[in-house]
């Protein structure tokens, strides 16, 4: 007898559950949360499929790599490889180079970037002088040129480089569709959000201009701005020491004193696109006014001009920085001194940076990557012994792989990391 009633109990519970499947059927979508309807699932799916491209061009871009490879590193199936391996193969990203030996088996197909599948379009404006050029999908320069733009107003100095790109593109026969985009590296700050420069000192001419809408009204590309440090950093990022860390601070001194922390392949920005300018951080409240409006910037007493016009001051027969590391290799003691002076206010900027961003590394980059060691072992000896956090971890504190004189590198860089590291998929 409780046997049957069992039965006849589940029975029920069947039928009334047969009966709910079978009249919202139709309906049973809106039983969903709102984040896991059917388009928000396309959407996700859409959106895996371009994460899963990009981090695939990204391990190629990194080493010749088997699809049997990319599928152990990162973990996808062989069927899902081979489907987006043969779409970057058909859209031209990659190409197939020879055929791994092994032992036994087949030998699997290589595969790496197709260099010359795309293009990037890259324009560093700065104080002095403006350079412009084209790389191709690798990073490598194809051809650069230098364009006189000196006294003139911006919305004619962009006329004037938009002419020379069309110039040059018509000359290297870059088709429209091969140009992945338009990179600019200019003074900070810079509003990248808008694409405005806002008000880098010494460069009040470009104040408040709009330099990414002023490009895009002459040449229908995408076209993207960064501080040039942020461009240094996005250059290291691809081709540098960038690619040994996930999270690192740049610092850049030529003119001034630039830095760009990336994180995870993208730039972090605070409030409007906006990047760190730890060379207008006061490291003495009492110090003389800055031209940004602060006291005692550090890049008061760090920058390259700086610190060679009081070489120069103290009567020592310098024109560079360059100069004064040759001067100080020579045991010339007042040399000796300055470059002991710009350790201690550098590795006084490092603990800072460390303390509170705890980087993997801090990379140095511009003008002082001329013979570097004596500089670089001050520094370290300094930001070792203090920072605050020396028993859990130890950043690294490196000079740049990347040539002090990579302008336009730099800013084709913008656009090629860009395209391998955001996640926009639109």
């Amino acid at each position: 007898m409780f046997v049957a009633v069992s039965n006849i109990y589940v029975c029920l519970i069947n039928y009334i559950s047969l009966f709910f499947i079978i009249y919202y059927n139709d309906n049973i979508i809106n039983w969903l949360p709102k984040e896991t309807n059917m388009s928000s699932i396309g959407k996700n799916s859409s959106y895996l499929r371009e994460v899963n491209k990009k981090s695939i061009i990204n391990i190629i871009r990194s080493d010749s790599v088997s699809r049997s490879d990319i599928a152990r590193i990162t973990g996808l199936t062989k069927p899902a490889v081979s489907e987006i391996v043969d779409y970057l193969i058909r859209t031209g990203y990659i190409d197939e180079i020879g055929t791994k030996e092994i032992s036994h088996g087949r030998h699997p197909k290589m595969l790496s970037l197709k260099s010359d599948s795309y293009y990037a379009i890259g324009v560093n404006i700065n104080r002095d002088r403006c350079i412009m050029g084209f790389s191709d999908f690798s990073g490598r320069i194809v051809s650069d040129c230098i364009i006189d733009i000196n006294d003139l107003p911006p919305v004619i100095a962009v006329n004037i480089i938009c002419n020379k790109i069309f110039e040059l593109k018509e000359k290297l026969s870059i088709p429209d569709d091969k140009l992945l985009g338009l990179g600019i590296s200019i003074p900070g700050p810079v509003n990248t959000v808008r694409g405005q420069i806002i008000n880098p000192p010494n460069f009040e001419r470009w104040h408040n201009f709009n330099i990414v809408e002023q490009f895009r009204k002459s040449i229908n590309i995408a076209a993207f701005v960064e501080n040039d440090a942020t461009a240094y950093a996005v250059m290291e990022n691809l081709l540098g020491h960038g690619k040994d860390f996930s999270n690192y601070m740049m610092l850049v001194l030529v003119d001034g004193v630039g830095s760009a922390e990336i994180i995870d392949g993208i730039p972090f920005r605070g409030q409007y696109g906006l990047n760190s300018e730890i060379g207008h951080v006061s490291i003495n409240i009492n110090g003389e006014l800055c031209k940004c409006g602060n006291h005692g910037c550090l890049e008061l007493y760090t920058s390259i001009p700086v610190v060679v016009s009081k070489a120069k001051a103290m009567g020592l027969p310098v024109n560079s920085w360059s100069d004064i590391v040759d001067l100080a290799l020579e045991q010339n003691s007042d040399c000796l001194q300055i470059i002991r002076e710009q350790a201690s206010y550098l590795s006084f900027a490092i603990e800072n940076i460390v303390n509170i961003f705890a980087p993997q590394a801090v990379i140095l980059s511009g003008k002082i990557q001329y013979k570097p060691d004596l500089l670089l072992s001050l520094i370290k000896n300094q930001v070792y012994a203090r920072y605050l956090t020396k028993r859990l971890f130890e950043p690294q504190i490196l000079m740049s792989k990347m040539d002090q004189d990579s302008d336009v590198c730099a800013a084709t860089s913008i656009v090629l990391n860009n395209f391998f590291f955001s996640d926009d998929t639109d």
